[in-house]
C-alpha cells in the first residue's frame, strides 16, 4: 500500500508547471503540423502512412493545449 501512496503523491504534484506544459504542447503542435505539411507533398507510400498518425498527434497536442 505504501507504493500506491507514493504514486498518488507523485501524480498530484506538478512535475512540470502549467506554463511549461503549454510550451511543450505548442512545440508538439508545431512539430506535428510541420510533419503533416511535409508528408502531404511526398508521394512515397511509406511516408504517406505517417500522415494520419501526425494528424492524430496534432489533435492530441491541441486537446492537451486546450486543457492546460
Amino acid at each position: 500500500m505504501e507504493g500506491l501512496k507514493e504514486i498518488n503523491d507523485i501524480s498530484k504534484s506538478n512535475l512540470i508547471n502549467l506554463n511549461e506544459q503549454k510550451q511543450l504542447a505548442k512545440a508538439g503542435m508545431v512539430g506535428s503540423l510541420g510533419g503533416l505539411f511535409v508528408t502531404g507533398f511526398i508521394r512515397s507510400k511509406s511516408v504517406r502512412m505517417l500522415h494520419p498518425w501526425l494528424g492524430w498527434a496534432l489533435l492530441g497536442f491541441s486537446i492537451w493545449h486546450h486543457i492546460v
